[in-house]
């Protein structure tokens, strides 16, 4: 067990560390603030929690469907075979 314990915490700060750069919470914060001037806290709060459960949604969504069901992956599309030849 404890070597399931460490893998989960291994790709738990990989994901948050492979994630962090890309949502860049401490560069967005000034722009919510500007964009949410109008409201209260009760409802920045409640924008937030909105937003934040739309991320999680998508992430989600896109580890447990993944690429599988995309219609044009590498695979299935002629040209992007085409073009791996090239690059």
């Amino acid at each position: 067990m404890p070597g399931a314990l460490s893998d989960v915490a291994k790709y738990t700060l990989l994901v948050v560390g492979a994630l962090f750069p890309i949502v860049n919470p401490l560069g967005n914060t000034p722009i919510f603030l500007s964009l949410t001037r109008g409201l209260s806290a009760h409802g920045r709060a409640v924008l937030a929690r909105m937003i934040a459960l739309n991320g999680l949604i998508l992430i989600l969504t896109s580890i447990f469907i993944g690429t599988t069901s995309w219609p044009f992956s590498a695979s299935r599309c002629r040209w992007c075979r085409w073009a791996e030849v090239w690059w």
